[in-house]
């Protein structure tokens, strides 16, 4: 547990503690954005606002990994198994991304100022970039042995990226980002009578997301 007055300047207090969270002398708590932090039982006092979404104990702090993962926000964590290089990319992908979703609902004056993700798509689309987790797995394909890009659950708030999307094997890492967003939302790969496919809404939008100097 952290002294709040460090030994080697008694008065000087330091309240910093884990990512994202500052001490409440007056509580003992943590405070975080969202939530405040219990250091008595590592866990918050308050509910996952996501319900069983985001893990089975919705009190629990980066579901009982605090060395490997962190949660500055109290909302989501940064999943577990990613450097700084990799995941300062991972943000700028999501930057990228939030970017094209700023122009999606808009009219602009010429095309080349439209977005290229789908208006109804929005809110879902802002909804997981706000609280899905993104996790670092290997994703080796049984059959050829190959990695695969990503996974992302249909629908649900957990995101896989491998090593491979950060190569170009994988095109860009906001294309890929945003293809398990889309699968996060619920969206199958294809075309269905109800809902476009992820396949087709990657490829309308790769132009965009991965141009140069993107992650």
């Amino acid at each position: 547990m952290f002294d709040a007055r460090p030994a080697h300047h008694p008065l000087v207090a330091y309240n910093l503690r884990f990512p994202g969270q500052v001490f409440d002398g007056q509580t003992g708590l943590h405070q975080s954005w969202m939530r405040d932090y219990d250091p008595a039982t590592g866990s918050y006092p308050q509910s996952d606002r996501l319900g069983l979404n985001g893990g089975i104990n919705t009190y629990a702090y980066v579901q009982g990994d605090p060395i490997g993962s962190s949660d500055p926000t109290g909302l989501v964590k940064r999943g577990g198994g990613w450097s700084g290089p990799q995941w300062a990319g991972i943000r700028q992908a999501e930057n990228t991304i939030r970017r094209e979703l700023s122009k999606s609902c808009s009219c602009h004056a010429t095309s080349s100022g439209d977005g290229c993700i789908p208006c109804e798509l929005v809110g879902n689309l802002l909804n997981r970039l706000d609280n899905s987790v993104v996790n670092e797995a290997p994703l080796i394909d049984s059959e050829t042995g190959k990695q695969d890009c990503g996974v992302g659950g249909i629908p649900g708030y957990q995101i896989y990226l491998s090593p491979a999307a950060f190569t170009k094997l994988c095109d860009c890492l906001a294309s890929t980002l945003y293809h398990e967003l889309l699968h996060n939302t619920g969206l199958d790969h294809e075309d269905t009578a109800s809902a476009p496919g992820v396949i087709r809404l990657e490829q309308r939008c790769k132009g965009n997301l991965c141009k140069k100097g993107s992650p």
